[in-house]
């Protein structure tokens, strides 16, 4: 998957002028999985010289399969994702830990986070992936990458999902902003 993201990310690149895009203008983003999988993107961009993406938007992502995290030993049984369900899923995603590198699995643990993009994170406060996104955010502020950091309070694992809700409208609007300020920077 994390090469699947590489590769459409170099074709975004590539056909830029096609799409009528402006290159400068990408954001990488995801949530849970997902989210790894755009954190995973700016470090790949990163090792290849690649362009940076603008910005990287990190919803309840998945970034560090040590799994040693206060939350993890919490939230064993919580609804949508907990940490019985995490180590089932690190185990079927990356049954050969070695086939790839191990900060695309576990963006956790690069050995720097310096040079990537802008990062906008946003945790649930009854996730077992809550302090790794903390922890995330607050090593890409002390590594000098500017970072937003939103910790979602009565939520769980995947609360956007009630997409129109009175809960998520406030959510939605401090991504919207952002966004707009990342992609209005020159």
């Amino acid at each position: 998957a994390h090469e699947d993201a590489l590769a459409g990310y170099r074709w975004l690149l590539a056909n830029a002028d096609a799409l009528r895009m402006d290159p400068g203008r990408i954001a990488a983003a995801g949530d849970s999985a997902g989210g790894n999988l755009a954190a995973a993107l700016c470090l790949m961009a990163r090792a290849e010289n690649l362009p940076m993406p603008r910005a990287q938007m990190l919803l309840y992502p998945v970034l560090d399969a040590r799994m040693n995290t206060e939350s993890c030993r919490q939230f064993t049984d919580t609804p949508m994702c907990n940490s019985r369900d995490m180590e089932k899923y690190y185990a079927m995603y990356a049954p050969d830990v070695s086939a790839a590198p191990r900060e695309w699995l576990s963006p956790a643990e690069s050995t720097s986070l310096r040079g990537l993009p802008a990062a906008y994170i946003e945790t649930a406060e009854f996730d077992c992936l809550r302090d790794e996104g903390a922890q995330y955010a607050a090593r890409l502020a002390d590594e000098g990458v500017p970072c937003e950091y939103h910790p979602i309070k009565n939520a769980m694992h995947g609360y956007d999902i009630a997409v129109n809700s009175e809960f998520l409208k406030p959510v939605t609007a401090c991504r919207i902003a952002f966004l707009r300020g990342v992609f209005t920077e020159r």
